[in-house]
């Protein structure tokens, strides 16, 4: 199982369990050294999130399947890609962040 930090629509406990299919349980966790931003994807404003040093974001760990992470990958589209991070608790995760 793979670790993914979530902050935006996907900690959603009801859109999460639709896109894949099954209940999955979220645990709380932190990311340092990064800030939330509205961005638009057709005419649609979403979170996403860029680094920057003096930031923090709240979000949620799901443990998911690799082949959830590309069902994921799907959902998220091309404005977002994936990036390895370390959390408040010390775990690594993937997370989305803006694909500029």
């Amino acid at each position: 199982m793979l670790d993914l930090f979530v902050y935006g629509t996907l900690m959603g406990s009801e859109l999460r369990n639709k896109l894949l299919g099954r209940k999955i349980d979220a645990v709380p966790d932190s990311l340092y050294g990064f800030k939330k931003i509205e961005i638009n994807i057709e005419n649609e404003k979403y979170l996403g999130i860029v680094k920057n040093g003096n930031s923090s974001i709240n979000g949620l760990i799901i443990k998911i399947t690799n082949e959830e992470l590309r069902l994921l990958d799907e959902y998220e589209g091309e404005s977002y890609k994936r990036e390895s991070v370390v959390l408040k608790s010390g775990n690594n995760a993937l997370t989305y962040v803006v694909n500029f």
